[in-house]
């Protein structure tokens, strides 16, 4: 019996510590090498053309380490992000998606996320705003600067 009561605490152990170690928040301003950023970003979200930079605040009640053994809880997430790109590769960004009126979202979030690097994301033009019907996908674009706001939430 003892050896089963030890092997349970054991099990346990690892369990939870596996749970506490997997980031379940990222943040661009913990990183200030442009390229850390992005491939910080690659690794969480699907891509549609190479990113040159990005600012982002990701949560994900599962995490992003992708290594957990533990159960997954539900999911949960909640994504925003903005990227520069190719201004030739804008569209493949926007595929799939459906061109909405500005009142989609507030945009208070976008400043939010840009707050640390303003220089970086200054923009012209329009924005033309996406969204993918009812599944949490809204989008800000600006053609001409290539560049993309993206949130993602899900619950």
């Amino acid at each position: 019996m003892t050896k089963i009561c030890y092997l349970l605490f054991i099990g346990l152990l690892f369990c939870c510590t596996q749970c506490e170690s997997s980031e379940t928040r990222l943040d661009s301003d913990n990183y200030e090498n442009s390229a850390e950023r992005v491939e910080i970003l690659v690794r969480a979200i699907k891509t549609f053309s190479p990113i040159k930079d990005t600012e982002f605040e990701l949560f994900n009640v599962n995490g992003f380490n992708g290594r957990s053994l533990s159960i997954p809880g539900a999911s949960s997430w909640d994504y925003k992000f903005v990227i520069k790109v190719d201004t030739a590769d804008v569209y493949k960004w926007c595929d799939g998606m459906t061109e909405v009126s500005a009142s989609i979202d507030s945009i208070g979030w976008t400043k939010d996320i840009t707050q640390h690097r303003k220089a970086n994301w200054q923009t012209s033009g329009t924005p033309r705003y996406y969204e993918r019907t009812g599944e949490g996908v809204k989008m800000i674009v600006y053609y001409k600067d290539g560049i993309l706001f993206k949130k993602v939430t899900a619950n």
